[in-house]
């Protein structure tokens, strides 16, 4: 800044180089920086003085600066005026002649305008005039093709026939009449090639007529009279095909009535419909083509298959019902396929749609009662037999989309199946019928799978008798209700999710009653350890009326178990999956996911069973356990320590080894006896520890208290190694003695490698004190368990 009024900011409160970096300035920080120092006011009128500076300091810059620049400028420019009214002059001169050449070259853009106009016109008038031409050459060879089409007879073995009288005003619902109608081949062919090329003049007739109908507005009358010709002409060459086609159709269906006709003919008249259904796709017509097959094969075809009469006589007789739909189902393989086939190589693949909706109406109206479901029996039989005929059709679409397509037509024809009511009925049959197989009665008396037949509904007779191999009743009920969901008689394909839980119900049901019946018994339920989790120590609980043992009770019932859920996989499953052998890999995989659920329940209520039978079997033997170690004639005395083992140890297995038998007789897999086996010898291997650790800590606890009574040790009596003979030590040895008994009782009646099972290893560690005081150990060992157990 210049030292003008310099004096005027020497008070400021600020420093004005603080204004100077435009970029970085914070009038917000500014203000409240400056005002820890300075009141506001203060602020205020300083920025007013310093704006009253900087005002100065521009006009001196201006007065400096910019005036020297204005005169300097002004200098230059002068004289100047002279030599811009010099250049001015000529320019309205130029100007006239510049508009008077825009005016020229307007006028010969018009002219240039106009001969193109002229030209486009003449351009219009000779493409009208060709596509006119084109269109009567057409004109002139369809004219000339239909003419040998009708001079062309359709004669049968070289004879010519009387021509048919076809009505082209009526053809909608007119079928040729006449006499035999059959194409000589050597003159089918000329006429076939006669329709085809027909068609094909035809369609590039319409494509000419198009094109030139666009080319000209002018000649309206000339047009209108050109066009009206041709759709006559139009509409006679598609009286002649429809009279074509119906003939061929007409002659198809009279050769193909009967059993044996002759393969030549029927073939040569099969490539009559193809060549006519290529002109209907040729001209764009394919729905008086369906029309026409509807009419002359569908409907008449549908109506003398399902007559009143027949209708009539198949109300309640299945048998009359399936030989009903037999004759339209043959058909459907012999004579509809071909036609079908034939179609979809021509293009038009909806003839099965028109066959089904013909079908459709016969059976609407003569066959209403087919959708009661009233007597699920008879809806059962209907749904099937309407449905052979479904499957028929579904079998001749040539396309998955065709097949598409006729499904979304039967979308109402399935709709009027009642199937709803008819499995609720089906269901409440089938729980009845559980429900007094399986009474959720207390204490309910197993009963033999021959008591079945006796309960068994007329519904279920015929597949009740499938329990038979069974020994129980409830396993053999269940199989037979499983069975009967998938039988022919109930199972229905769009209902097959609903049987299938049906299904899982029964085994639900099955799983409930084995339950409560193991639980009504009271039937026991051991840990690891051998204690009772809940049960009672009974041994005898009348499971069935008579004298036979629980275990063999207990067998059957899981035996019958086991033949259950192989039956599931061998015949239930197969049976079901196959009611859906042609359904899509979603479909298949939830079967197979819903059949595994099935077989793990099964497996589920197997081994609850196992389980109360494993657990008898294991009670018993821990019972005699308490007859091993010291008999109180020799704890008392004063005998010497005992060198043998009691004789109740080597028959603490004496019920395992009655058991096993049993299972053998019944065919058990060696594994599931050995495995089984198994689990009983742990539990109790770790039972007898924990009752030799209690019988220890008893001993050592009444050795201690008898001490004290005497108040001295006990007489000695030296042994054989020189120990004193008390009563613990007495138990000790007679423990020790015990369990090396029970091992080689393990070892020898049950084949387990003692050294390298760890619960009788463990049971050794129980009683290393008595091996000490037998001799076997050369110190006495450290028993920290029982010195922690007593502390």
């Amino acid at each position: 800044m210049s030292g003008l009024n310099d004096d005027k900011l020497y008070h400021l409160c600020f420093d004005t180089a603080e204004f100077r970096d435009e970029e970085d300035f914070n009038p917000a920080a500014f203000l409240v920086e400056k005002r820890k120092y300075v009141p506001i006011d203060l602020i205020i009128k300083d920025l007013v003085t310093f704006r009253e500076y900087l005002q100065d300091e521009v006009v001196h810059l201006v007065n400096t600066d910019v005036y020297d620049t204005f005169l300097s400028v002004t200098n230059k420019l002068y004289q100047r005026e002279t030599e811009l009214l010099r250049l001015q002059a000529p320019l309205p001169e130029m100007g006239a002649r510049v508009k008077s050449a825009c005016s020229k070259l307007e006028d010969s853009k018009n002219r240039v305008g106009e001969k193109l106009q002229r030209i486009h016109h003449l351009e219009r008038c000779k493409m009208y005039s060709i596509r006119k031409l084109r269109i009567t050459m057409v004109e002139h060879k369809l004219r000339g093709d239909l003419d040998d089409l009708e001079k062309t007879k359709r004669g049968f073995s070289g004879e010519e026939e009387e021509a048919q009288d076809v009505s082209p005003t009526h053809h909608e619902n007119h079928v040729p009449n006449g006499t035999d109608t059959t194409p000589a081949p050597i003159q089918n062919d000329a006429r076939l090639k006669l329709i085809a090329s027909i068609a094909q003049q035809t369609r590039r007739l319409q494509v000419e007529q198009d094109l030139w109908v666009a080319v000209l507005d002018e000649h309206h009358t000339d047009r209108q009279n050109i066009v009206g010709r041709l759709q006559q002409l139009r509409r006679h060459i598609e009286d002649q095909l429809w009279s074509e086609y119906a003939a061929y159709l007409t002659m198809y269906k009279k050769h193909t009535s009967t059993a044996s006709h002759p393969t030549e003919l029927v073939a040569s008249i099969l490539k009559g419909i193809k060549v006519c259904l290529e002109a209907y796709c040729e001209l764009e017509d394919i729905d008086t083509a369906v029309k026409v097959f509807r009419t002359i094969i569908c409907t008449p075809t549908a109506e003398d298959s399902i007559s009143w009469a027949a209708a009539r006589g198949c109300r309640d007789s299945p048998e009359a019902m399936n030989k009903l739909f037999d004759a339209p189902i043959e058909a459907c393989r012999t004579k509809w396929k071909q036609l079908i086939d034939i179609g979809h190589e021509a293009g038009v693949a909806v003839l099965v749609v028109a066959l089904w909706q013909s079908f459709s109406d016969t059976i609407s109206k003569r066959l209403h009662f087919l959708f009661e479901s009233g007597n699920p029996c008879l809806f059962n039989h209907r749904y099937r037999a309407a449905h052979r005929l479904i499957a028929a059709l579904e079998s001749c679409c040539p396309t998955v989309e065709t097949l598409q397509t006729l499904r979304q037509e039967m979308k109402l024809w399935e709709s009027r199946w009642n199937t709803d009511v008819y499995f609720k009925m089906r269901e409440i049959t089938a729980k009845n019928q559980l429900n007094a197989w399986m009474p959720v009665s207390s204490k309910a008396k197993l009963v033999k799978s021959s008591v079945l037949r006796g309960d068994a509904s007329g519904a279920l007779d015929a597949v009740v008798a499938q329990g038979d191999e069974f020994l129980y009743g409830p396993c053999a009920g269940a199989y037979s209700l499983l069975m009967w969901c998938t039988s022919n008689t109930v199972m229905m394909y769009p209902l097959g999710h609903k049987f299938m839980a049906l299904s899982l119900e029964v085994i639900n049901t099955l799983r409930n009653w084995h339950s409560k019946f193991l639980k009504d018994y009271e039937l026991p339920v051991l840990d690891e350890m051998g204690e009772v989790q809940k049960g009672k120590l009974l041994l005898n609980y009348q499971l069935l009326d008579g004298d036979t043992d629980d275990d063999d009770v207990l067998l059957n019932m899981h035996l019958d178990l086991s033949k259950l859920k192989t039956l599931l996989n061998t015949t239930f499953a197969p049976s079901f999956k196959a009611h859906y052998s042609g359904a899509g890999n979603t479909a298949v995989t939830a079967i197979e996911a819903c059949l595994d659920a099935l077989g793990t329940k099964t497996t589920h209520i197997a081994r609850e069973v196992s389980t109360a039978l494993t657990a008898a079997v294991t009670l018993r033997c821990i019972n005699l356990l308490g007859f091993v170690g010291m008999t109180p004639s020799n704890l008392f005395s004063k005998k010497a320590l005992p060198t043998n083992a009691n004789a109740a140890a080597s028959g603490v297995l004496q019920p395992l080894n009655m058991f096993k038998p049993k299972l053998l007789e019944r065919s058990y897999p060696q594994e599931v006896v050995d495995a089984w086996s198994q689990e009983i010898i742990n539990v109790v291997t770790t039972r007898y520890r924990s009752l030799l650790q209690d019988t220890r800590l008893k001993a050592k606890s009444q050795q201690a208290s008898l001490s004290n009574w005497r108040g001295k040790k006990d007489s000695a009596q030296e042994g054989a190694t020189g120990t004193t003979v008390t009563q613990q030590n007495k138990c000790d040895v007679q423990f020790y003695l015990d369990v090396l008994c029970y091992g080689r009782m393990l070892r020898d009646g049950q084949g387990v490698d003692i050294d390298n099972f760890g619960p009788y290893q463990r049971l050794l560690e129980v009683v290393k004190r008595g091996a000490w005081l037998s001799g076997h150990l050369s110190e006495e060992p450290k028993e920290e368990w029982l010195t922690a157990t007593t502390s």
